[in-house]
């Protein structure tokens, strides 16, 4: 088994413990066949790089995040992160009091860089968004130097 199958395998395992597929944001490999064939089209996947996670909500709102990338794709943009970038990944909780959305309902995902940099992206609630964050947040601690 070589890295790659061991972080897919590591991810996969922290989005099942952590949360659950949903409707249209499941392991790549439970995605429908028209699902995995539309972002494959969209995405030209490294050597060495699997797809983990997908979610294909719509033709202009999808993500895919592999054991190289998080690619997503929103308003007309696609946007591209290493994973090796990844910090950590929180919520906007005082945004959800002023709206007055739920945890259960919330959609958006704050994504931390090393960098500095601060990237939202949109994922189906409730449990696929929890599986998801709980992956993003495995990826931060991977990335931070050890104390």
């Amino acid at each position: 088994m070589n890295n790659s199958d061991k972080l897919k395998s590591t991810l996969s395992a922290v989005f099942i413990r952590k949360g659950q597929g949903g409707r249209y944001t499941r392991l790549f490999e439970n995605l429908e066949p028209h699902q995995k064939q539309l972002l494959l089209r969209e995405i030209q996947l490294f050597e060495e790089e699997l797809p983990v996670i997908g979610s294909m909500e719509s033709q202009d709102k999808w993500l895919l995040i592999t054991t190289k990338r998080i690619i997503w794709h929103t308003g007309g943009k696609t946007k591209t992160l290493a994973i090796e970038t990844v910090q950590d990944a929180v919520a906007d909780f005082q945004k959800l009091l002023v709206t007055g959305i739920k945890k259960e309902q919330m959609r958006e995902v704050r994504i931390l860089t090393v960098d500095g940099g601060q990237h939202i992206i949109e994922i189906e609630e409730g449990a696929p968004l929890m599986g998801v964050w709980n992956v993003l947040k495995n990826l931060g601690a991977r990335n931070r130097p050890e104390k």
